[in-house]
């Protein structure tokens, strides 16, 4: 207490007593703070050591040291931080006692010091409150108080300061002359009236002998007596009352009693000066100029109405500079606001003013210079500070602005609102700046800022509504503009904007209602057009509703209703009319309106003209364009911009006819074509040659359009688009590290920001095949733009590209979340509302329908019900007028992969020979069930029924079948060859992968275990595989399930062929070439082994090529070997056939395609074949048998099968259809049909396919189908 009383002697001395009864590091602290306040530093020195030997990890060892150190080595330095202060320099002694005490403020008066000095900021000071606050709890000790009475002087009421200082007063341990000196400052901060009396009265009960206090309460009594006095006169009353009214802008009040007071004190300088004071705020210059005379008359000897003279003139000029500057005459009112500033030289306005002219005249350097220099002469000048702002955010310095309004801010804390508006107009530039960057979410945080800045600004409102709508969150969309709407409800522009908000919502009606609320003579041009194009919306939405509905007549009546209201000839509004035609598949209709416009119309404009063609474009009218463009590209007369309309026009239809073409296999003409100079464009204009080389691209004549992309890049090296077309071009080429290389060209010099150009990018770069190089663009554009769908889109393609499908659906997934409106937004066919078709009163049916919202304040409550009206599941019963976001059909696409299936067939071979032996008549019926592994492949169990029968042996064919040749058999003939058994099998098919393990007909005569794995992969866009497989030989009965000799009872034949193969394929251009190798043993129960070599190479290519069918030639070479001639029915023979060399020359053609839910495939081919084969003994692998055959046998060649040369000519045809019965049941089929001179099969198969999920997708074109387990 003595300590705060400034009574350091007193305090020693009680402290002295406390630390001789006992050690206390508090006391220690206190007698060294106290012997460093009155200079003994050897002695305050010691107690430090002591606190420091005795309580080391103390708290207050750092208090001390802090004290200890500033009076000593840094006693001067504390010293400069005084005197700075005292001569203002506040913020300097702020940094410098922040040096002193890093750490943490000192402790006792320093620290009170401490405080005063760092508070300079409003958050400095906010944090010294704070701390002096928190002292004075832990404490109690008054001086705490004190200080934070006195920096809160300039923030809280006189009064409530006044009252701390008188409650303070009580306390015991205030330091009475510090509570004088702030108690005091705090009196003489108010205003010197009679209201200040009771306060210096209170204050004077505590210091009744302060001789300034007790002059200052005779002045203010005085004061009170006079104002008693005059209280009486009603002239200075109305003088008084007419003053006071015209301080507040309130101006008729003011009038009506200052010409009351004039009318008794008409020589009143008051009360003439203040009707020129009220005329100059009126506006009226002059007359405030001849009322400011008549005051300097009747007051001869003051200056001041002199001053106001000048004012009236200087802001007389200033009022026609302005009007000037309006009406768009620069240079005028330029001259009137230098006339101005000659009065007036620095006047901030004037300068603002000039700085404004010079603005609207793009001397941006020179407004920036007058803007600064009025802000010198009037830091807190708003025409000045919105002037600047508004030419720094124009000039992309939008941190400066920002920084310009904070420093204001912090110099003028209580006018902190006054440039509200600017700095939201400055976000609402900056949110732009990052919409088109493609980060919503710093546009959202940007223009939501923006509006608590500025709640009244309809078009901020607007932005971010639209925003909103763009991130699907249509809700917030209209709660945002009807929160502005109930602000001001009656002012034009939020009401116009709400209504563009509704439009773009398609919530017409309510669009509809909020324009009326607008009066005719405030309504712009713009909303007349918007309400008729909103009514005109509202007819189009409905006439889809009614032909969603099956209603087609209804729908077409519709929208000739809305022709009728577009029939003015208003060019905007009979596009928006064709527009629905189009919409409404109805193409022909909006053409012929579009005609009829430009036939009738007196002078149709150009642009008009360019939108017929554009809608021919569209309709691919090819033959009226042809007829038409030519016509427009003629006119002399067309702009820039009109002309690259035209030249984008003429290339989508160049590319159509060069695709046409090609689908037709004329490549040269196609080539001719794109070769041809573009008529649209200037011949050199850059964008004449990237249309040409865009077409060149379309014909694949990449040679050519890598001569014109580079002579395009030599002249314009920073053109990205076409250094991207030019690494296309090199990819068509298949030059993949010369695309590389210019792809690492073109990254470096891509914005930041230019985000679609990098997608590009990283679509090429997964046709190349680089997965890595495009992942690691796309995932630097996820950093940059995580809520862009467009990204996330490109990055689940890359995944699904590279297989790697969950990846995929996850990127897929965020992406549908920003694409998908919310449910009230699903624009179904149920949320249209039905109006009348009444064409004679065409705004009649526009009553409120159910759910929408109208008006306000339930605008915001309604909009919550709209878009809850339907639940989920129930909108997925309804028809959906908006086709599938890309997102959906993507994941649709994905997850198709993982349909789990049935599939149950039915196969019959049948070939005719010869009886017993090489006839075969067969029949499967193959039941397969498939399941989704992950997504990348199915795996299956085969259960298949076999049958297979080759007939009866007869009489004349029993010596070549089994051992009846030289063994009697115990049974009379004919026997008959047949056969039953099941095939049942496991395994997984996948894209890259496919393995299978499965028994092959288990109760056949020889049972045979199969399976097979098959691997294949990709580099540098080669295609290998490689196999290894056991598989049966379905050729006979013999080969396929092994019979027994009639004559010994013996089993022979079941042939399974265990090989390995490898396949290699690569396009060259328009051609698609592979080749294959196979090797394998064949072995079957007592059959003479034998091995095989396969080769196959092939070339193929589509001569026509469309959406929904194409249609492929190729050749094809195969080579055959096998080491043994086992193609007879003996004992010790397989039954298959296998020459010693065979070789062939097939050429295929392929037709595939689908319509509706129908595909088909057809395949006829034409063979030439050159074969060997060696002579074979009878029995093979018994050298007994051999010989009695050889006995048995005639002269000619006994005992063994002849060998020699053959071949021929074959043909062969393949029908295959499969048909979409259900979105869950298809059925199909083929039929296979070979022939040569001696072999004749014909083979059928049927089947049926069930989905367990609804498939969506076309049908797939050529159809795969089902096969039995055998042909696996």
């Amino acid at each position: 207490m003595w300590e705060a009383k400034d009574r350091p002697d007193l305090a020693r001395v009680m402290l002295e007593k406390l630390l001789t009864i006992e050690s206390n590091p508090e006391v220690l602290f206190m007698l060294g703070s106290i012997e460093l306040r009155s200079g003994n530093i050897k002695l305050a020195g010691e107690y430090l050591r002591r606190l420091e030997q005795r309580y080391p990890q103390h708290p207050k060892i750092l208090g001390l040291r802090s004290l200890y150190r500033v009076n000593t080595t840094e006693k001067q330095t504390l010293a400069n931080a005084r005197l700075m202060a005292r001569a203002g320099n506040t913020k300097e002694a702020a940094k410098i006692m922040r040096r002193l005490f890093p750490e943490a403020p000192p402790p006792g008066e320093l620290g009170l010091e401490y405080y005063q000095l760092v508070s300079s900021t409003a958050a400095d000071q906010q944090a010294a409150k704070s701390a002096l606050n928190k002292l004075y709890r832990e404490t109690g000790e008054a001086r705490y108080r004190l200080a934070w009475l006195k920096l809160q002087s300039n923030q809280r009421s006189k009064q409530e300061i006044l009252q701390g200082y008188e409650s303070l007063a009580a306390a015991p341990d205030v330091n009475r002359q510090k509570l004088r000196e702030n108690w005091w400052a705090a009196i003489k901060r108010l205003t010197a009236a009679p209201a200040a009396l009771p306060w210096v009265r209170r204050y004077l009960k505590e210091f009744p002998n302060d001789q300034n206090a007790i002059e200052y309460l005779a002045e203010l009594q005085q004061l009170h007596e006079k104002a008693l006095r005059i209280a009486n006169d009603p002239a200075v009353r109305a003088r008084q009352s007419g003053i006071a009214f015209l301080e507040h802008e309130q101006l008729e009040d003011a009038q009506r009693e200052l010409q009351k007071s004039l009318s008794k004190r008409p020589k009143d300088p008051q009360v003439l000066g203040s009707m020129g004071l009220l005329r100059l705020r009126q506006g009226h210059h002059e007359e405030a100029k001849s009322w400011f005379q008549r005051a300097a008359k009747a007051e001869p000897g003051s200056n001041k109405w002199f001053g106001l003279i000048r004012t009236a003139n200087f802001w007389g000029q200033m009022k026609r500079a302005d009007e000037l500057l309006e009406a768009g005459k620069l240079a005028e009112a330029q001259q009137f606001v230098r006339q101005a500033l000659n009065i007036e030289p620095n006047n901030a306005d004037g300068l603002a003013l000039l700085g404004n002219i010079l603005a609207r005249g793009q001397n941006l350097a020179g407004a920036e210079s007058l803007y600064r220099e009025a802000l010198k002469r009037d830091a807190s000048n708003t025409s000045a500070m919105r002037g600047l702002l508004a030419l720094l955010s124009r000039s992309e310095r939008r941190d400066e602005a920002q920084a310009l309004i904070a420093q204001f801010r912090q110099n003028n804390p209580k006018e902190a609102n006054r440039f509200n508006e600017s700095q939201a107009s400055l976000l609402r530039d900056e949110a732009e700046t990052f919409i088109s960057a493609h980060r919503p979410s710093h546009a959202l945080l940007a223009l939501e800022t923006a509006v608590q800045l500025a709640p009244r600004d309809a078009w901020i409102r607007h932005d971010l509504a639209n925003l909103y709508e763009s991130l699907g969150l249509q809700t917030l969309s209209r709660r945002v503009m009807a929160e502005g709407i109930a602000l001001v409800p009656n002012d034009s522009a939020m009401n116009y904007a709400y209504a563009l908000v509704l439009t773009a919502q398609e919530r017409e009606i309510e669009a509809l209602q909020r324009l009326a609320r607008i009066p005719p003579s405030a309504r712009s041009s713009a909303m007349n057009e918007l309400e008729t194009r909103a009514w005109i919306k509202l007819r189009i939405r409905q006439a889809t509703k009614l032909q969603a509905g099956g209603r087609k007549d209804e729908a077409i009546r519709m929208l000739l209703l809305a022709e009728q209201h577009a029939a003015d000839n208003n060019p905007s509004a009979i596009e928006q009319v064709s527009e629905g035609w189009f919409s409404l598949e109805q193409p022909a209709r909006g053409l012929t309106l579009m005609k009829r416009h430009l036939i009738n119309a007196r002078s149709a404009t150009m642009d008009s003209q360019l939108y017929y063609a554009s809608l021919l474009n569209r309709a691919k009218q090819d033959d009226t364009l042809n007829i038409f463009l030519p016509e427009l590209q003629q006119r002399p007369d067309w702009n820039d911009k009109q002309r690259e309309t035209m030249l984008a026009i003429e290339t989508d239809l160049t590319a159509r006819q060069i695709e046409q073409l090609l689908q037709r296999g004329q490549i040269a003409q196609a080539q001719t074509l794109a070769a041809r100079a573009v008529v649209a464009g200037r011949a050199g204009d850059i964008s004449t040659l990237k249309a040409q080389a865009r077409l060149l691209l379309e014909a694949n004549d990449w040679k050519a359009a890598l001569l014109i992309l580079q002579a395009i890049l030599d002249k314009h090296p920073d053109d990205l688009e076409s250094r991207l077309n030019l690494a296309q071009a090199h990819a068509q080429a298949g030059k993949k590290q010369a695309a590389q290389e210019v792809i690492d060209q073109l990254l470096p010099r891509l914005r930041e920001n230019d985000v679609d150009t990098k997608l590009s990018i990283t679509r090429l770069e997964t046709r190349l095949g680089n997965m890595d190089r495009a992942r690691k663009i796309v995932t630097k554009l996820l950093t940059s733009n995580p809520d862009n769908p467009d990204v996330l889109i490109q990055a689940g393609r890359i995944e699904r590209s590279d297989r790697r499908y969950s990846a995929a659906l996850a990127y897929f997934r965020q992406a549908l979340i920003l694409e998908r409106r919310t449910p009230g937004a699903v624009t179904t066919v149920e949320s249209v509302p039905l109006l009348e078709l009444d064409p004679k009163h065409p705004m009649i049916g526009l009553a409120p329908q159910p759910g929408y919202a109208i008006g306000y304040p339930n605008a915001v409550k309604n909009t919550d019900i709209a878009d809850n009206q339907k639940s989920t599941p129930e909108l997925g019963k309804i028809a959906l007028i908006r086709p599938p976001t890309r997102a959906e059909e993507e994941i649709t696409r994905i997850e198709a992969r993982r349909d789990p299936r049935i599939e149950i067939g039915f196969e019959k071979l049948s070939r005719n020979s010869s009886n017993g032996t090489s006839t075969y008549h067969g029949t499967e019926t193959p039941i397969v069930g498939w399941w989704p592994v992950g997504y990348n492949g199915h795996g299956f169990v085969h259960v298949d029924r076999v049958s297979v029968n080759a007939g009866q042996l007869t009489q004349d064919d029993a010596p070549l079948f089994g051992k009846l040749g030289v063994r009697p058999s115990s049974l009379p003939p004919p026997f008959a060859q047949k056969a039953d058994g099941t095939s049942v099998g496991v395994g997984y098919e996948g894209e890259a992968l496919r393995w299978d393990l499965g028994m092959i007909g288990i109760g056949f005569p020889v049972q045979n275990m199969v399976g097979g794995i098959r691997k294949g992969w990709e580099v540098n866009k080669v295609d290998y595989a490689l196999e290894i497989f056991r598989r049966p030989q379905t050729n006979s009965l013999l080969s396929y399930a092994g019979t027994r000799d009639p004559a010994t009872g013996e089993i022979w034949g079941g042939i399974a062929y265990t090989g390995v193969g490898g396949r290699v394929a690569h396009t060259f251009g328009q051609f698609n070439t592979f080749a294959s190798a196979e090797y394998g043993l064949l072995r079957g129960k007592n059959v003479l082994d034998n091995n095989r070599l396969a080769l196959r190479i092939g070339i193929d290519k589509d001569v026509l090529r469309q959406e929904d069918k194409w249609v492929n030639l190729g050749l094809t070479l195969t080579h055959w070997r096998y080491k043994e001639n086992e193609s007879f029915y003996t004992f010790g023979h397989g039954g298959y056939y296998s020459p010693q060399s065979y070789t062939s020359v097939n050429l295929p053609v392929e037709w595939a395609g689908r319509s509706g839910k129908l595909s088909y495939l057809v395949r006829g081919s034409t063979s030439f074949a050159w074969t060997n084969e060696k002579r074979m003994p009878y029995y093979p692998t018994n050298s007994a048998l051999q010989s009695d055959a050889i006995n048995i046998g005639n002269n000619i060649d006994a005992g063994f099968y002849p060998g020699g040369d053959g071949g021929g000519k074959g043909y062969s045809l393949r029908l295959a259809t499969e048909y979409q019965i259900t979105p869950h049941l298809a059925i199909g089929g083929y039929h296979n049909m070979d022939r040569t001179a001696f072999y004749t099969p014909n083979l059928t198969f049927v089947y049926l396919r069930y989905l367990f999920k609804a498939h969506s997708e076309p049908v797939r074109f050529p159809p795969i189908t089902a096969r039995p387990y055998s042909r696996f």
